[in-house]
């Protein structure tokens, strides 16, 4: 079978960011996870991952800045917003970006269906 592949997880809380990537793991993905804006363009120049997951809200550099950068740099990579706040002009920068939007507290079976959509690139725009 194929490679497993990477999501990296950009948030700065840990005990979110720590619980995030367990429940991302267990839908049989490789975790990758940092704090900032900054580590996440190390680790996506350096590690390639398949799926990004970002808080909107990061210390320093916002969430909606490194969604930028991927959709420029990096435009294979599937993109999702997380955010604690149902912001209308939030959503429209997401959806005009291709970015997945979703709110916390996350529901598990939401992000596990995106996650596995993932998994097949073709169907991913129909999800």
């Amino acid at each position: 079978m194929g490679h497993v592949q990477k999501v990296l997880i950009v948030e700065d809380y840990d005990d979110q960011r720590e619980a995030l990537a367990a429940l991302v793991a267990s839908c049989g993905f490789r975790v990758v996870s940092c704090r900032s804006v900054d580590e996440a363009a190390a680790i996506l120049a350096s590690d390639h991952p398949s799926v990004l997951i970002t808080d909107a809200r990061l210390a320093g550099r916002s969430g909606l800045q490194l969604l930028s950068l991927v959709a420029r740099q990096y435009p294979d990579v599937i993109r999702i917003l997380l955010t604690g706040y149902d912001d209308i002009e939030l959503r429209k920068e997401a959806a005009r970006s291709g970015t997945r939007f979703l709110l916390k507290p996350l529901k598990f079976a939401e992000l596990e269906a995106i996650l596995h959509a993932a998994k097949q690139p073709t169907n991913f725009a129909s999800q």
